[in-house]
């Protein structure tokens, strides 16, 4: 009889693929971020608030595009998509490097930036804020 394989909680990668709006063939893919990689985001997405009692004023440092920008750095893995250089010449991207994923992620529509924050939200329901978030019952 053969031995009942253990599940595996800790060190298995979890990753999903958001597929490019009317395209099969194109992908960003983004992991499910581990404890370690969820500490790292946050710290470097931690804001000073600041609250005046004389004046009961709330002070707040906010980076929205960074933030997004930090969680796109720590969350995509890979991508296969076709891109247009400055002089129109057309190249697949496929795999993952750094330079790569900077120039992609600053040329990428901001529709298709906001559908892949939303998928990886949805990979990672921390992330979704919380008064958005549905109470089971």
């Amino acid at each position: 009889m053969e031995k009942e394989k253990n599940k595996v909680f800790f060190g298995k990668a979890k990753t999903k693929k958001f597929f490019l709006p009317e395209d099969k063939e194109q992908w960003i893919e983004h992991r499910k971020l581990t404890e370690g990689q969820r500490r790292n985001y946050e710290d470097q997405t931690s804001h000073r608030v600041a609250y005046n009692n004389a004046t009961e004023v709330v002070e707040m440092d906010m980076s929205v595009g960074s933030d997004r920008k930090a969680l796109f750095d720590i969350a995509v893995v890979g991508y296969n998509v076709w891109t247009e250089d400055d002089a129109g010449n057309e190249s697949l991207k496929n795999g993952f490097e750094t330079n790569d994923w900077s120039w992609i992620q600053e040329r990428m529509d901001s529709d298709i930036s906001q559908g892949l924050l939303e998928d990886i939200r949805d990979f990672n329901p921390w992330l979704v804020p919380t008064e958005t978030k549905s109470k089971k019952k």
